[in-house]
């Protein structure tokens, strides 16, 4: 019998930008799910959904049609 691993899902808020572009790749090269928030979509290799970080109602949308969310502790400002 094989083990598979258990495939973490994520969605990366400003996915699209420099730094969140950097992270997505790392994650979906881990096998990971992954799906972005950001006000532009420049990629369709992972799901994406559309808002301002700053509106509340856009990250709820988001956060409502994902199973789990998880912001990457080691990004720190």
């Amino acid at each position: 019998m094989t083990m598979t691993k258990k495939r973490d899902i994520y969605m990366v808020i400003g996915g699209n930008g420099f730094l969140g572009r950097h992270i997505v790749m790392q994650l979906l090269e881990r096998g990971d799910i992954v799906s972005a928030f950001d006000i532009v979509e420049r990629y369709n290799d992972v799901q994406f959904y559309s808002g301002d970080i700053s509106d509340q109602e856009s990250v709820a949308s988001a956060l409502r049609k994902v199973l789990i969310f998880s912001l990457p502790q080691y990004l720190k400002h």
